[in-house]
C-alpha cells in the first residue's frame, strides 16, 4: 500500500508533464480523469498484489476501452475480443512500447535489441529471420518432435526415479523447469542437460530471477515509474534483476564465444549457428543483438511451457474424474502402447479438450506486453492516438461469460463439438493474437500435448496435503503456486 501511496504522490509532483502526453481524438475514452483519480483507481483494485486482476476490474468497471492518464504516458487497456482484434490487427500497433526497466536488465543499456522489446524494422527482420531459421533447423516439424520426445522420456524417467525415493512425493515444479529450458537450449545452442548438472542449477536460478522481474514490473510502479530504481526499495530491486539476468548474457555470451571457435558454415547446427552465418550481412546482425535473442528465445520459450504444464497437473490432481477421463481415452487409444506421438492427437480429442482449458482457464499470459500505437487508430467512436501505450487484457477474453459459459469452471467440454470432436476456439489466445503473437507457439503446444499425455499414461497424479492452489504467481506468466504432488505408476 505504502509504494501505491508514493506512486499516486509522484503522479501529482509530475503533472506538469501532462501537456506532453499524447493528445485524445474524437469522444473522451472511458476512464479515471486526472493523476490523482488514476493513482486512486490503481491503488483500490489490486494492482500491487494480482495486476492483471486490477486491469480487469478497471475494464469491468469503465468498458472495453479504457483510457488512463499516468502523466508520464497515456495508456489504454484493451478488453474484449473484437476490440483486441481489430487493434493488433492494424499494421500501426505492432510496435512494442519503451519498456524502460525490463530493457535497462535485459540488454544492459537504453538500445532496444533482440525480439520481445525490439520495434520497426529491427524487430521485422529479426523476427522473419528468427522464424525461418528456426523452421529449417526443425522446428514445428519432426526434429523438433524427436527432441521434444527425448525430453520427455528424461522427464518420466527423473519423476519415477524421484517418487521411488520419496514415497511417491515429487516436487513436479523444478523437473518441468528442466525439460522445458533443455528443449530451448536444445535449439538455440544444440546442447541438453542432465537434471543434475550444476550449468542446468544455474539456469533455472536465473530463471526464478526473470520470474522476480516480473513480479516487482510488470503493473507495478518501479515499471511505470522507471526512475524508482534509484530510490530505496526499488533500487535494491531492480539491482538484484539487472544481476541476475546479467549472470544468464554472460552464460549465453559464454556458449557464443564457443561457437564462433568452432564455427563452420558447412554444419550449421543450431541458432547461434545460423546467426553466425549472416553476421554483418544487415545492420541488425551483430553478436550483441545474438546475445539478446538468445536470451529472448530462451526466457519466453522455456516459462510459458513449464507453467502451462503445472496448471495443467495441478487441475488434474483438483479434478480427478477429468483426469481419469483423459486417462481412459489414451488407453483406448494408445491399447498399451508406451509413448504418445504427435500423430495420435487427432484420435485425442479429449486429451486436447482438456490442454486448451488448461490455457484458457490459467491464463499463463493474462495481459500481453505494451504495444504503441505509431499512429492514430480508429477504434469505434474513439481514436487511438499516436504514441499511445496499449495494453491487451486477454484474461478479459478467456473469462466473458457471454463466450464462455461459466468461464470459471473447468470444463473440457466446451471445446468438444456435437460429434465429440475437438474444436478450437479462435478466443482462446493463450499465445497473443496478431504479428506479436508467440512466434514458438506451434512448439510451445507440441510441448505441452507430448508433456501432458506422455505424464498421463505413465502416472496417475494425487494432492500430497492440501489441494494445489490456483492463485497465481504473477510475473510476466502466471504460474500456480508450488505444490507437491504424489505420483503412483499406472
Amino acid at each position: 500500500m505504502l509504494s501505491w501511496i508514493l506512486f499516486t504522490i509522484l503522479l501529482c509532483i509530475l503533472s506538469f508533464l501532462y501537456l506532453n502526453k499524447p493528445k485524445v481524438l474524437g469522444t473522451r475514452m472511458p476512464g479515471p480523469k486526472g493523476a490523482l483519480a488514476c493513482g486512486r483507481e490503481m491503488g483500490s483494485m489490486r494492482l500491487g498484489k494480482v495486476p492483471f486482476l486490477g486491469f480487469h476490474q478497471l475494464s469491468m468497471k469503465w468498458g472495453n476501452i479504457l483510457s488512463l492518464d499516468l502523466v508520464v504516458q497515456k495508456m489504454v487497456i484493451l478488453a474484449g475480443f473484437q476490440e483486441i482484434k481489430l487493434v493488433h490487427s492494424s499494421e500501426h500497433a505492432d510496435s512494442r512500447a519503451p519498456l524502460i526497466i525490463p530493457n535497462l536488465i535485459f540488454v544492459g543499456s537504453h538500445a532496444t535489441r533482440g525480439i520481445l522489446f525490439n520495434s520497426g524494422q529491427a524487430w521485422r527482420d529479426l523476427r522473419r529471420f528468427t522464424i525461418k531459421s528456426l523452421k529449417d533447423l526443425g522446428f514445428n516439424k519432426s526434429a523438433s518432435e524427436d527432441t521434444v520426445l527425448v525430453e520427455t522420456n528424461a522427464l518420466v524417467s527423473e519423476i519415477r526415479g524421484q517418487a521411488k525415493l520419496k514415497d511417491g512425493v515429487v516436487d513436479i515444479d523444478l523437473l518441468f523447469n528442466k525439460a522445458a529450458l533443455n528443449i530451448v537450449w536444445k535449439f538455440v545452442s544444440n546442447q541438453r542437460y542432465e537434471y543434475d548438472d550444476h550449468r542446468m542449477h544455474k539456469l533455472l536460478k536465473v530463471l526464478d530471477t526473470f520470474m522476480t522481474i516480473g513480479t516487482h514490473v510488470m503493473g507495478k510502479p518501479l515499471g511505470i515509474l522507471p526512475f524508482l530504481r534509484f530510490f530505496p526499495p526499488f533500487r535494491q530491486t531492480f539491482n538484484n534483476c539487472y544481476n541476475g539476468i546479467k549472470e544468464l548474457r554472460d552464460f549465453i555470451q559464454e556458449s557464443i564465444d564457443d561457437h564462433v571457435k568452432k564455427f563452420d558454415k558447412d554444419d550449421i547446427k543450431d541458432y547461434i549457428d545460423v546467426f553466425l552465418n549472416e553476421l554483418g550481412t544487415q545492420e541488425h546482425f551483430t553478436i550483441e543483438q545474438l546475445v539478446i535473442c538468445c536470451l529472448d528465445l530462451f526466457t519466453a520459450g522455456s516459462e510459458t511451457s513449464s507453467k502451462g504444464l503445472m496448471f495443467g497437473i495441478a487441475l488434474m490432481i483438483r479434478n480427478p474424474g477429468i483426469q481419469s477421463r483423459v486417462q481412459e481415452e489414451l488407453d483406448l487409444h494408445l491399447q498399451g502402447r508406451k509413448v504418445v506421438t504427435m500423430e495420435d492427437k487427432v484420435h485425442l480429442p479429449y486429451t486436447e479438450a482438456t490442454i486448451n482449458e488448461v490455457f484458457r482457464l490459467c491464463n499463463v499470459v493474462p495481459v500481453v506486453a505494451p504495444h504503441l500505437a505509431t499512429k492514430d487508430i480508429q477504434l469505434g467512436q474513439y481514436t487511438l492516438s499516436k504514441g499511445t501505450t496499449v495494453l491487451t487484457n486477454t484474461y478479459s477474453v478467456h473469462m466473458d461469460p457471454e463466450h464462455f459459459k461459466d468461464p470459471h469452471t473447468f470444463n473440457p467440454d466446451r471445446f468438444i463439438n456435437q460429434k465429440g470432436e475437438f474444436e478450437n476456439d479462435e478466443r482462446n489466445i493463450p499465445f497473443g493474437i496478431g504479428k506479436r503473437r508467440c512466434l514458438g507457439e506451434t512448439l510451445a503446444r507440441m510441448e505441452n500435448f507430448l508433456f501432458f499425455s506422455n505424464l498421463l499414461l505413465q502416472f496417475r497424479f494425487l494432492p500430497s496435503g492440501d489441494l494445489p492452489s490456483l492463485e497465481p504467481v504473477t510475473g510476466f506468466s502466471n504460474g500456480p503456486q508450488p505444490f507437491l504432488t504424489k505420483v503412483l505408476d499406472r
